[in-house]
């Protein structure tokens, strides 16, 4: 028995190397496939046509030509034309933007750098795009509460258009410098003219991007898919993502806070388009810590409440109307709306008469404004991401950050990451992308076809000449 399962071993050797090199083949990047296919048809022709000599019995045409030189020439350039081959395909491949997003590229290059220092690749773990932060403070505020280990942090750091976070269970990719939310938001952070002006406008999210920064910023984005396709390849690209929307319990800020709703769902209908992939956002509401009672509320709920989740998860898959939108939103506000009047209601604390009427204007606020911004703002990323197709929403969540160097406020946002991390698997590629595949499937089948009628043709041939000359 032992000798026969030897036996089966060793017979099988062949095929497993075969379907160990195929696998390696679909595994390795286009342009290596590429060269790989030139090495194999070169050595194919060498071989078939020393076969042509040797079997029309033409030797001395082999002994006149053969050389050591000659040999050592040919075995040069089975060699170096594959490599050639594939430095070529590589620049053919990679063209395009590079030139002109170098700020974008170098991020990109100086990143993947540091995780591969720390042992961590793009293709082992699942990647998240983080949109709508600042890239500094905010960014860094959210990713400390990670359920995850993060031995890359920031990287690049500084004032980088992207930075990487992450650790050998995920990677968070943080597109602070690229999309139109990330203008959106940069100006409404920095409090610009163009969010101050006092346009008056009944559609919630006034658009205040010029032509030329949506162009811009959307081919960024653009650029930013294609390095995570090739970097992924061939997995998904993404695993989801985690969309920060500032809101504001004030209700003349309503068309500052739309703008970058409008914009955040661009970016995600860009997204969508560019990876041809169905994923799951969790949209993520800041600005609690604006609210001027939001800090009587936190030293009432003390450390242990920071920990709560203040939001509502929502069914993959589920229409995204306008009733289920402002259920979410009523849903999301509610636990914040019940976690202050559960607090206003405690008996212990009913002495405390000045954080009450902050908590009683809170409460006020959240009903009166808060929940109907939130609503128009799914709204408005929802609509704006339809037409890409791909995003779908697996909840909606309100978090605070605060001064993160002070270390306060920073409030309720483990929940988010639970949630995202929750859905990551659930993933499709939109019918765009898939009829796309279907058709390269069935050009690539006629090509095979193709390729066996001519080498069937071209041993009809070897043998039809065989014959004569025999």
């Amino acid at each position: 028995m032992v000798f026969m399962d030897w036996l089966l071993k060793l017979l099988a050797i062949p095929w497993n190397g075969c379907a160990q090199f195929y696998r390696g083949f679909l595994a390795s990047s286009l342009s290596a496939r590429i060269a790989w296919t030139v090495a194999i048809f070169q050595l194919f022709v060498v071989v078939l046509a020393f076969l042509m000599v040797l079997l029309l019995g033409q030797a001395s045409i082999f002994q006149s030509w053969w050389s050591p030189g000659k040999a050592i020439i040919l075995f040069v350039l089975l060699l170096v034309v594959p490599i050639l081959v594939y430095y070529a395909a590589r620049l053919w491949l990679d063209r395009g933007e590079k030139s002109r997003w170098g700020d974008v590229e170098a991020a990109w290059n100086v990143a993947l750098v540091e995780l591969s220092r720390q042992q961590v690749s793009l293709k082992d773990v699942p990647l998240f795009l983080l949109l709508g932060t600042d890239g500094q403070e905010q960014e860094r505020g959210i990713l400390q509460n990670a359920p995850i280990n993060l031995t890359v942090l920031a990287s690049p750091p500084g004032s980088a258009p992207l930075h990487f976070s992450g650790g050998s269970e995920g990677v968070f990719l943080c597109l602070s410098g690229v999309g139109q939310a990330s203008i959106a938001s940069e100006k409404l952070r920095s409090g610009k003219e163009a969010f101050e002006s006092g346009i008056q406008s009944d559609r919630f999210g006034q658009d205040i991007l010029t032509p030329k920064e949506r162009e811009d910023s959307t081919e960024r984005l653009k650029f930013v898919c294609e390095l995570l396709q090739h970097a992924r390849e061939p997995l998904a690209p993404i695993n989801g993502v985690l969309a920060v929307v500032p809101l504001d319990f004030r209700a003349t800020r309503s068309d500052a806070t739309g703008a970058v709703a409008v914009a955040m769902g661009e970016d995600l209908a860009t997204i969508s388009l560019a990876i041809g992939l169905r994923f799951p956002v969790v949209i993520a509401a800041s600005g609690l810590e604006m609210e001027s009672a939001f800090p009587d509320l936190l030293q009432r709920i003390g450390k242990e409440g920071y920990k709560k989740t203040i939001g509502q998860i929502f069914p993959i898959n589920l229409p995204t109307t306008p009733d289920q939108m402002q259920a979410v939103s009523q849903r999301a506000c509610g636990v914040l709306d019940d976690m202050i009047v559960t607090q206003l209601l405690d008996t212990k604390k009913l002495d405390d008469q000045p954080a009450d009427r902050h908590l009683v204007g809170m409460v006020c606020r959240i009903r009166l404004n808060l929940i109907p911004q939130m609503t128009a703002m799914l709204a408005s990323v929802l609509n704006s991401a339809s037409h890409g197709g791909g995003a779908m929403l697996a909840g909606c969540y309100l978090f605070s950050i605060g001064n993160t160097a002070a270390g306060g406020n920073r409030a309720f946002i483990g929940g988010i990451f639970d949630r995202l991390l929750d859905v990551q698997g659930d993933l499709d590629w939109t019918d765009v992308r898939l009829a796309q595949d279907n058709s390269s499937c069935r050009v690539a089948r006629i090509m095979r076809i193709l390729d066996i009628c001519m080498l069937v043709s071209i041993a009809c041939l070897l043998i039809v000449i065989w014959w004569r000359m025999a």
